[in-house]
């Protein structure tokens, strides 16, 4: 198919200070019509017939007297020639200290209305009730020349299907059965997405501007979308500053507003706040029963137990069966919600078609693809495995350095224990606020060291790079997170401090502080050992929470005041009021972070492993996690509205890799919760000896505990297994929708093999080219660079892409596969 020529020349880009930041974007229903003109005739519009607002900036030095300056200045100059001859509208501002250039980009309706139907843009449809057509065996012999075809393409005829979310690939012919007329009229994240793809794509029309290499050789010192100023003051009074209960969350108003990716961490966040109700509960129960045992059996009475209570009861085992197995099903409900809401965005089961990242670093010479027909680059396989073992030695001796650390802590603890005149609890909450700050260091220190590694093993994808970086992160944060838990639960080398008489430890409280001189040795009460797992756990938890809460806020926060202040010291060097100097939007926003939802997923996958891992030791574990997630929801939201960008659109199908990581940890619960009720502590040795009513057969026998916890992890193990394999991950409402859409598919299908018979029959009809499955139009992209595939893949939705190939006979006697999608 040729590729039809595009006449831009009526929207060349304009320095206009008359495109304001507030304008809006309106297209009355009576002037629709207008955007299903052809090409040629856009040449009789001007983009005053539009009324777009800056969606996009990017930024430069003003007075930029580095190396190679002069050569950076032609390629700006180049670049605002590119943004003009692809109809884009920018305008140039300088930042209130006169050392920076701002150029706001703006698209008018019309030429993101182009731009949406050459690149396939995946909107979605007004929903609508389908009647299956019926197709005699006469017609379907006629179409088909006797061949046979697929039996989901003859079903019975007069069934009637409801469909509501049904996304095709936009045309400007059909705009009016698109929701909104297309959804980028109503969203800005999608007009941004297409003023980006307008900018960095290379085909004809487009500017074919990598903007993360410019960064990198510093033509350009930022670029980033813009927020919406009312929007985002709507966001902030109605979702972050409103504290009532239910949750104010709305995650569809902020897919809206933000991005796919970022709408889809938020229902993560809200469903599992929402389930850790049920441990929290549990949890709750199961503590006050732990106090009240202890409270019978100390003589110190309700404070003394609170300071010191007793893990070692006969219903803690119980209750590490019901989390466990609360975890398998969070896990698989939040897969059946994940694929509700992703169904309904029309992202569902999406793969995307990834271009290179920008910083891939392919060889000299390209190296050939057999499947996709081009030159791509390339870069060995072994060199990066090579290159990941031996980023492996500097990954290995942090963990090293970790681990002393962690010991040089706990050796610290041992030390107060046996030695100082503090109260234990002072003592415990000590060592807690040491370890989470250990913990918080380590992590970055080692973060900024797995970026560095990753980036040096030259990933092609970013999808790979992202899930490389995932699995070096979490790697070490599982050992950064829980090695202090594992010693106190599994180390034979501290237990605890028993006096020289044997008589008690020291986690109990003694009257006399005197006896702490006397000669004392490891103690190894199982009394003494949960209790150290769990004061250890409450404290790690609360510092670790709020310590990220405060980083979360505090760093963003610096980073901004910082430049402010350098900014108002530069107006003040120049003799500027600076109460007379306005920050504009755009000057405003480049002084913020970008925002990425890695750190936010790690932390709540980190706290699940918190809450699943050592559930014996703390069951109340549950309601610190729950209290911190309800502040979560704000601080998230607080951060995303006033420090940080706001983040490009991107679609996601499902959370990745971090549901990986969920069931790994959820399979690692159930051989750390057995090792510890039967290792740490004694709960499964009472739970015998009351089952048997042999209490002296059991308090001596090292293997009955061990046969007993092995056999409760293989059926823990087999139980979770069933919950994964026997739950469907699709709920039966969106099978029922994936009906209407297969009705719908094959609706459309039936017409199009009707057209495309008749226009065979007047030789009319192109040679379709045999497609693989799940590749969609790609004849208008054959005139790309090698390394770049079709850009909008990633809005087409799988659902409604079911195919129908059949097979039949050229004039020339060759078999010819023809693949027609939705």
């Amino acid at each position: 198919m040729s590729v039809q020529t595009l006449d831009l020349s009526s929207l060349q880009g304009r320095d206009e200070e008359r495109y304001d930041d507030e304008i809006a974007v309106t297209h009355p229903s009576d002037t629709r019509s207008a955007f299903r003109e052809e090409y040629g005739e856009l040449t009789h519009r001007t983009i005053k017939d539009t009324a777009p607002r800056f969606e996009y900036c990017m930024s430069w030095p003003k007075n930029d007297d580095g190396e190679n300056s002069a050569e950076r200045a032609d390629m700006r100059t180049e670049l605002l020639e590119k943004l003009a001859e692809c109809g884009l509208i920018y305008s140039l501002t300088t930042s209130r200290d006169n050392d920076e250039v701002f150029c706001r980009i703006a698209a008018p309706m019309d030429r993101l209305e182009i731009e949406a139907e050459r690149l396939g843009l995946s909107c979605p449809e007004k929903p609508i009730q389908v009647t299956q057509p019926g197709i005699t065996e006469d017609e379907l012999k006629k179409f088909t020349r006797g061949k046979a075809v697929k039996k989901e393409f003859s079903p019975e005829a007069g069934a009637r299907h409801q469909v509501n979310y049904v996304y095709s690939r936009y045309t400007r012919k059909e705009s009016n059965k698109f929701q909104y007329g297309g959804d980028f009229h109503a969203f800005t994240r999608r007009r941004q997405y297409l003023i980006n793809h307008i900018i960095q794509s290379t085909k004809p029309g487009c500017c074919g501007i990598d903007t993360d290499r410019y960064i990198s050789k510093k033509i350009l010192k930022s670029y980033f979308p813009l927020h919406e100023t009312e929007v985002r003051k709507w966001l902030l009074q109605h979702w972050v500053k409103y504290w009532k209960l239910p949750s104010p969350i709305n995650f569809q108003h902020i897919r809206d507003y933000f991005s796919e990716k970022t709408g889809l961490y938020f229902a993560f966040l809200d469903f599992y706040t929402k389930a850790l109700l049920i441990p929290t509960v549990i949890g709750l129960a199961v503590f006050a029963l732990q106090i009240v045992v202890t409270v019978n059996s100390d003589s110190n009475g309700v404070d003394g137990a609170i300071s010191v209570w007793s893990q070692n009861t006969v219903i803690t085992p119980f209750f590490c069966v019901l989390l466990i197995l609360w975890a398998a099903l969070f896990i698989k409900m939040w897969t059946r919600k994940s694929n509700t809401i992703t169904f309904q965005w029309g992202s569902f089961a999406h793969e995307s078609k990834e271009r290179n990242r920008p910083n891939f670093r392919g060889l000299n010479h390209p190296r050939f693809n057999k499947y996709t027909a081009k030159y791509e680059e390339y870069y060995p396989v072994g060199r990066r495995y090579a290159k990941m073992l031996v980023g492996a030695v500097p990954m290995l001796a942090v963990i090293v350095g970790a681990a002393i650390a962690y010991v040089q802590v706990y050796l610290l603890k041992v030390y107060l224990y046996s030695s100082a005149e503090l109260p234990s609890i002072v003592q415990s909450v000590l060592a807690g606020g040491m370890t989470a700050v250990l913990i918080m260091v380590l992590n970055q220190v080692y973060r900024r060291i797995a970026k560095v590694l990753n980036n040096w093993e030259n990933h092609r994808l970013q999808s790979k790079y992202e899930n490389h970086l995932i699995g070096k992160i979490m790697a070490f944060g599982a050992i950064n997170n829980y090695m202090s838990l594992f010693y106190i639960a599994f180390s034979t080398e501290y237990r605890g401090i028993v006096c020289s008489d044997g008589s008690r430890c020291l986690n109990e409280e003694i009257s006399d502080p005197s006896i702490r001189s006397e000669d004392c040795e490891v103690c190894v009460d199982s009394v003494n050992r949960m209790q150290s797992l769990g004061q250890q756990l409450l404290f790690v938890l609360l510092f670790k929470q709020v310590l990220n809460n405060v980083i979360e806020i505090g760093i963003p926060f610096l980073k901004k005041f910082v430049k402010s202040q350098l900014e108002k010291r530069a107006l003040k060097k120049q003799h500027k009021d600076v109460s007379k100097q306005t920050l504009s939007r755009a000057g405003q926003e480049s002084k913020w972070a970008e925002y990425d939802t890695f750190g936010d997923y790690e932390e709540m996958v980190i706290q699940f492993g918190f809450v699943v891992l050592f559930a014996c030791a703390f069951p109340a574990a549950g309601i610190f996690a729950l209290i911190n997630n309800v502040v979560e929801v704000h601080v998230d939201g607080y951060k995303l509205c006033t420090e940080f960008r706001r983040p490009k659109d991107q679609r996601a199908s499902s959370i990745g890799t971090w549901l990986s990581v969920l069931r790994i940890l959820t399979f690692l619960s159930v051989i750390t919760n057995t090792l510890i009720l039967g290792y740490t502590s004694d709960s499964l040795e009472k739970l015998l000896a009351g089952i048997t009513a042999a209490v002296a057969s059991y308090t001596d026998s090292n293997t009955s505990w061990v046969l007993v916890a092995i056999a409760i992890e293989h059926v823990l193990i087999l139980g979770i297994a069933a919950i994964f394999l026997f739950i469907g991950d699709v709920p039966r409402p969106v099978l029922k929708e994936m009906e209407g859409l297969a009705a719908y598919a094959r609706k459309k299908r039936i017409e199009q093999l009707k057209k495309g018979y008749a226009g065979e029959e007047e030789g009319e009809l192109e040679k379709i080219a045999a497609r693989n499955k799940r590749q969609y139009n790609l004849s208008d992209c054959s005139h790309e660079a090698p390394t770049e595939t079709r850009d909008d893949s990633e809005f087409m939705v799988s659902p409604s892409d079911i195919e129908l190939e059949i097979e039949n006979s050229t004039p020339a006697g060759a078999t010819r596969r023809t693949t027609t999608t939705l």
